[in-house]
């Protein structure tokens, strides 16, 4: 069985009347249920919120992010910003940016490290969890 990889993207435009955001939400983001006809969300995408030009949501993939499909996100949608930042339950993490320069050139960077695995998180926050309340009365 894969691990699962959570994925956290923003994801934001700068078109002037935010059209091509609505097309990514259509063309990525949904689907057609062949019983129903409703166009509905995929289901691994279980968090969305959508702004005038910008939307976050979360998603789930099997062991890593899936960095093709984000790095063919760019020339179909250029004035798109994209950051994914992501986890998978074995401990990697990182984060994914990729937007299209002026001259049409997709830029891409990404960094990765290994972070704490889903027991190592659980057994580190097990013993002596505090709860803090940060807000002012």
């Amino acid at each position: 069985m894969p691990n699962d990889c959570e994925n956290y993207f923003q994801i934001w435009t700068t078109d002037t009347n935010s059209a091509e955001l609505e097309k990514f939400i259509t063309n990525e983001l949904k689907y057609n249920d062949e019983i129903t006809g409703e166009n509905l969300y995929v289901k691994t995408i279980n968090f969305i919120e959508i702004g005038k030009k910008c939307m976050k949501f979360k998603m789930l993939s099997y062991w890593k992010p899936d960095f093709e499909w984000l790095e063919n996100l760019l020339p179909k949608y250029p004035t798109l910003k994209i950051k994914n930042e992501w986890i998978e339950e074995g401990g990697y993490a990182g984060v994914w940016i990729g937007y299209t320069d002026s001259d049409n050139i997709p830029i891409i960077n990404e960094l990765t490290w290994q972070d704490m695995c889903i027991e190592e998180e659980h057994f580190n926050f097990q013993e002596n969890k505090r709860i803090i309340n940060c807000k002012k009365n």
